[in-house]
């Protein structure tokens, strides 16, 4: 008679997916994980095995409840809003500064970003006057940040290198 095989394969359990085990190392008469071949030892811990998945599938369920109430707290406080502003010292080229706008405007707005005003201050108070200024709202400082950096801008922004000096900022917001 020849010696039973070794099972060292995993059987299901109903976790995650349906697919979570541990090793079974009993000598079974069959290669078959078949119940009714299985010895009454390897059922035992198949069962606990089952009621600790049970217990584990139960507070993975719990965790998520209390992740999703955490998240839709979250998502009802709203973000801070990202402003880029430009403010424009000296405009040398005022023909690559119009074409530079006509690139960026659209690329700005794919980006998320609402231009809220432009063009020249209507009273200066303090520093240089006649100064273009540029403002710009995001939905964050992120994607304030990711449309700077986008390709689309970063083609624009090309064709004003020289034609102007000017500071950029990208700030966050009081709410």
């Amino acid at each position: 008679m020849s010696e039973t095989p070794l099972h060292t394969g995993w059987f299901a359990t109903g976790f995650v997916a349906g697919v979570t085990g541990v090793p079974c190392a009993r000598r079974h008469d069959a290669p078959s994980l078949n119940a009714s071949r299985r010895s009454a030892e390897c059922r035992i811990s198949e069962l606990w095995l089952k009621g600790y998945c049970q217990a584990a599938v139960g507070q993975l369920v719990a965790n998520r409840a209390f992740q999703f109430s955490i998240t839709s707290q979250i998502r009802r406080t709203p973000m801070a809003k990202g402003y880029w502003i430009a403010l424009y010292h000296k405009v040398s080229d005022p023909a690559r500064l119009a074409e530079y706008a006509a690139l960026a405007g659209p690329a700005i707005e794919a980006g998320g970003g609402r231009i809220l005003a432009r063009g020249l201050a209507a009273k200066t108070f303090e520093g240089t006057e006649n100064q273009r200024t540029v403002l710009i709202e995001f939905d964050s400082v992120g994607e304030a940040v990711a449309a700077y950096n986008s390709p689309r801008y970063q083609a624009a922004l090309s064709v004003l290198k020289g034609a102007v000096e000017r500071d950029v900022r990208i700030l966050e917001g009081l709410g």
